[in-house]
């Protein structure tokens, strides 16, 4: 469902830029200013965990920092664990997508300390 609504808007900012069909869909989003569908997942879900990991919301991830397992000081200290998945669908859930997107961001946009400035860092790391 994620990749039709993704054609779909790109159709639209086809039609609202009247360009034809065969024209490429990134440059008319890119014309309007719009971000495609998954880029706007990705924000919202990072938003989310940053969240949930400074207790702003109440959702309990059953996750630990990896220094948490031991007193290294390692380079992956501030990783999340993944949830353990014996399939490809546990791998789809949201709870081990979050924490994967999670990690992947830098060291210095997850050490924000407040949800504007953590935000804005996104917002400029996806511009």
């Amino acid at each position: 469902l994620m990749n039709r609504l993704q054609v779909q808007q790109s159709k639209a900012a086809k039609i609202i830029l009247n360009l034809p069909v065969s024209s490429s869909s990134s440059s008319a989003l890119e014309v309007l200013g719009w971000k495609s569908l998954e880029t706007r997942r990705h924000f919202h879900r990072c938003c989310f965990v940053f969240k949930a990991l400074n207790g702003l919301i109440d959702f309990g991830f059953n996750n630990h920092r990896s220094s948490e397992f031991h007193g290294y000081n390692t380079r992956n200290r501030l990783l999340r664990r993944l949830p353990k998945c014996r399939t490809s669908w546990g791998q789809n859930t949201s709870g081990y997508l979050f924490i994967k997107e999670w990690n992947n961001l830098p060291n210095d946009i997850k050490c924000a300390d407040k949800y504007n400035i953590f935000k804005n860092r996104i917002l400029r790391m996806i511009n």
